[in-house]
């Protein structure tokens, strides 16, 4: 959904301001709580939003008034901080937001804002001609001239600034306070105006883990210079283009389960009763391949019947699995993470299907809890990890729950299905723009038969 993004519980508009409107609006980017976790909803919301800011950007363009919006969007009652915290908490099942992030849901609409502010602008401006505008000069180090005052500005200042103009949920503000440690553990803590490309470029390769927490962590500086550089504390952001390559030093990230320690993993499981996340989660991860949290924030009604044809044309109906961000608090990691897999006939042995006949709630997994940061997987996940390590004698730290996945893809290669149907299986994406093309879903015949294929020798 363009302009609509998640925010702990629910949805929030947010748009960019055209460079050529921000100083005549006050801002770089508009935000507004849209008061709901319904995705449709949201979206029928942010089409409003896009009209009605789109008419009052071509007035302003225009040196016009706005006219009166003729589309309304009545925004949630106001509440304070600290009554939209109760709320939000107890419907997001003991979710509790700081008050920054709180705030930012709560705020009174930035579109209303936006009509009071250019209603008396330009009014002020009624008669008047516009002078021409003109940015404050750069001194030579590169800060703003009417920003220099105090202390240099230094990454930490950046990261406060960045916390206050994005509200981040606690997991992010938490890896970017990381992030800024490891960087200062390696450069001493420099005013931003004396940092180059060559110490993020030092930074990089100096970390020794996978190339994804490499990237999480440039990602993280970039995005701290950028509101440096909005703010007019540097002239230009130094870390913007720099590409993160899996390092010489850095070992595999995760490692797949040996087949004895993939049967244990899973005759563990089975001791649990089949009620519980406990006993279903291994097995699920064993015979999806899907991730940890999209199998914690299934619905009951992600698993649904299905009719194919085989190569004959004759029909068959299969019980698949949906891997969507529809629900309410369902994320995905990315567009090709949304997917259907059919239900292993391993899983359909153990009963699978008839646990998911026999729940009474809207959620496949109600013993999975919603943390602070949206995730329902998280205690499971730790508690996973102490299972491998004390109970199972698994103690390579390369191995988790995600060695799942990596068991999945393994077997699926030693079948010999297609890697393009192995990755529309597990979520991957094949950055090839024929994958644009076609259903929201991939075939599903082709998936059937590469489940079918699925198997372990233990």
């Amino acid at each position: 959904m363009e302009h609509v993004i998640r925010r702990g519980a629910r949805y929030v508009y947010r748009r960019r301001v055209p460079a050529q409107l921000v100083a005549r609006v006050g801002k770089r980017e508009v935000t507004k709580a849209l008061g709901t976790a319904d995705p449709r909803e949201a979206a029928r919301l942010a089409k409003r939003l896009d009209v009605q800011i789109d008419d009052e950007w071509a007035a302003l363009l225009a040196g016009e008034i706005p006219p009166t919006p003729t589309v309304q969007v009545k925004p949630p009652p106001f509440m304070t901080v600290e009554e939209y915290d109760h709320v939000d908490a107890a419907e997001a099942n003991g979710t509790e937001y700081t008050p920054a992030e709180a705030a930012a849901q709560t705020a009174q609409s930035a579109v209303h804002w936006m009509e009071a502010r250019v209603s008396a602008m330009m009014e002020s401006l009624r008669g008047t001609s516009i002078a021409p505008l003109t940015a404050p000069p750069f001194t030579a180090e590169g800060t703003r001239a009417d920003a220099i005052s105090g202390p240099p500005k230094t990454l930490r200042d950046a990261l406060t600034l960045w916390a206050d103009k994005r509200a981040p949920v606690p997991n992010s503000l938490a890896m970017a306070t990381r992030t800024v440690d490891r960087f200062e553990a390696l450069h001493d803590p420099l005013p931003l105006a004396k940092l180059t490309r060559q110490h993020f470029t030092a930074f990089q390769q100096a970390q020794t883990g996978s190339a994804s927490s490499t990237r999480v962590y440039l990602s993280i500086l970039k995005a701290l210079l950028g509101v440096a550089l909005d703010e007019g504390w540097i002239s230009s952001n130094v870390a913007v283009g720099i590409k993160t390559e899996q390092t010489r030093h850095a070992r595999l990230a995760r490692l797949p389960f040996s087949p004895d320690e993939l049967r244990v993993v899973l005759d563990h499981a089975r001791t649990f009763p089949k009620t519980s996340a406990r006993y279903w989660l291994p097995l699920l991860g064993a015979y999806t391949g899907a991730r940890l949290e999209e199998l914690g924030q299934l619905l009951t009604n992600d698993i649904r019947e299905e009719t194919y044809r085989d190569t004959s044309g004759t029909a068959h109906t299969v019980s698949v699995i949906y891997v969507t961000d529809e629900g309410d608090n369902q994320k995905i990691k990315n567009a090709s993470s949304r997917r259907r897999v059919p239900v292993h006939s391993e899983l359909v042995a153990a009963g699978f299907l008839e646990f998911v006949k026999s729940r009474k709630t809207e959620r496949l997994f109600s013993d999975l809890n919603m943390d602070r940061n949206g995730r329902f997987s998280s205690t499971f996940s730790g508690w996973f990890g102490t299972q491998l390590r004390t109970k199972l004698n698994i103690t390579d730290d390369r191995k988790t729950f995600h060695s799942t996945r990596h068991n999945v893809k393994d077997a699926l290669r030693e079948a010999g299905v297609d890697e393009q149907v192995s990755d529309a299986l597990m979520g991957h994406s094949t950055g090839t723009v024929s994958r644009s093309y076609g259903g929201a879903y991939y075939p599903l015949r082709p998936l059937v038969e590469a489940v079918s294929k699925l198997a372990y020798h233990f």
